[in-house]
């Protein structure tokens, strides 16, 4: 069922979509495939840190996490993200028909510009990205922050504040819809209009009793917008 607050927000405004990319528009969490083909066995630790404990800053523990791959790896990483990372089932359509609607797309992610671009080449000047950037001159992958948060109440930790990014739009004009699958996804989901969630998203937005509509692929939320849209 279709919330009725979000028919109320969505009249007389733009739509703007906001993705995450690892995980929500990749099948599997791009990121957790790089470090498991190419770091080595302690960077399952420092994941923990980040997303299960949450004792590791997101900022702090992602520099660790690619400090573990040397930049010598660079295009071998490039070529392996190109051919085995996969979108979600719909993602394609979804595009597609987003576009044909007239709604923008922005990929809001705390993953590496480098190893995101590859995988999002069919969709070239078809969407905004808002990433890490990755550099190589080091001897380990150093990660720039261009979108760390500056002012931000939600936590202020992050890598890429999708709260700050999110609140670039005008809230008067702009119908916020986000996507997500991850408990880094919690800020955005906050300040949005409508988010449409999956896995541990969606379960940190059910203990916190907020509202969201559930998705396994990208055919979902091309169905219920529709209906939206056709309100």
């Amino acid at each position: 069922m279709i919330p009725l607050s979000v028919i109320e927000k969505k009249v007389g405004k733009q739509w703007v979509i906001f993705s995450d990319f690892d995980g929500t528009i990749t099948d599997r969490d791009a990121i957790v495939m790089t470090l498991e083909r190419f770091a080595p066995p302690e960077w399952k630790d420092i994941a923990r840190r980040i997303l299960k404990e949450r004792t590791l800053p997101v900022q702090e523990g992602i520099q660790q996490l690619y400090a573990l791959m040397p930049s010598a790896l660079k295009d071998e990483i490039i070529h392996f993200v190109s051919e085995e990372v996969v979108l979600r089932d719909g993602f394609t359509d979804f595009m597609a028909w987003r576009k044909q609607a007239g709604i923008p797309f922005q990929v809001v992610s705390g993953g590496l510009d480098a190893f995101i671009t590859p995988v999002m080449a069919p969709f070239k000047g078809d969407y905004t990205l808002f990433a890490n950037t990755a550099h190589f001159e080091e001897p380990s992958i150093v990660v720039g922050m261009p979108f760390a948060p500056k002012d931000c109440a939600v936590c202020g930790t992050c890598a890429c504040c999708k709260v700050e990014i999110l609140n670039q739009w005008d809230e008067a004009s702009t119908f916020k819809i986000a996507i997500g699958d991850s408990v880094t996804d919690f800020g955005m989901a906050r300040v949005a209009d409508w988010v449409f969630a999956r896995d541990a998203l969606a379960e940190e937005l059910d203990r916190e009793g907020r509202a969201f509509t559930p998705f396994d692929s990208f055919h979902d939320i091309q169905r219920v917008l529709s209906k939206v849209l056709s309100v």
